[in-house]
């Protein structure tokens, strides 16, 4: 039985809801090739944030052929090891450096990165030919899937520098990601 999401604590460490107006710009600077075509997801309050997360996942369920469960279910599994692995990172910098000033670019760079690669995967399938001659993804759940990780990215580089804040920014984007994941399943009950 599908179940909306409990409302969580959405804001970030200014106390203003998610907004994400560099994104656009951050991936068309970041992406080879002119791969710029994504849809974004931000929302002001919880309620928007309630209807952008049923939109992604409708959008994403599509007619049937757009994106299986299990397929979405992998980058989602692929998101919260991410988090996990980086927060612990993080907080074994924080106990290591007590006493020091702690850069956190090149971990922030990490999880840029590792977010850029589940990017490349999505336009990976939205290109590769299943025997039937239908992409694993069609371009319409692309362009959502793309900015679901944008979104990622983009939290990350509004809070750089800052332990706390991207731990922060790093669960706001999961529990974003796990939204749309149980969405997903109203609109998806009999697909792969």
């Amino acid at each position: 039985m599908f179940n909306v999401p409990k409302k969580r604590n959405l804001t970030n460490s200014s106390g203003s809801y998610g907004q994400q107006s560099a994104a656009r710009q951050n991936f068309q600077q970041s992406n080879a090739g002119g791969i710029n075509d994504f849809v974004e997801f931000s929302y002001k309050s919880y309620d928007e944030f309630l209807k952008k997360a049923e939109e992604f996942a409708e959008n994403l369920a599509g007619d049937g052929e757009d994106l299986g469960k299990s397929q979405l279910r992998k980058f989602y599994d692929d998101v919260i090891n991410l988090r996990d692995e980086m927060i612990n990172k993080l907080n074994n910098n924080k106990e290591e450096k007590k006493d020091k000033e702690i850069n956190v670019d090149e971990i922030i760079n990490e999880i840029i990165f590792k977010l850029k690669l589940l990017q490349a995967r999505v336009i990976y399938l939205a290109n590769r030919k299943k025997t039937n001659k239908k992409t694993y993804i069609n371009s319409n759940a692309r362009k959502y899937l793309l900015g679901i990780l944008e979104r990622g990215i983009t939290l990350c580089r509004q809070n750089e520098g800052d332990i706390k804040k991207i731990i922060s920014a790093l669960k706001k984007f999961s529990n974003e990601f796990e939204a749309i994941y149980a969405y997903f399943y109203q609109f998806s009950k009999d697909k792969d």
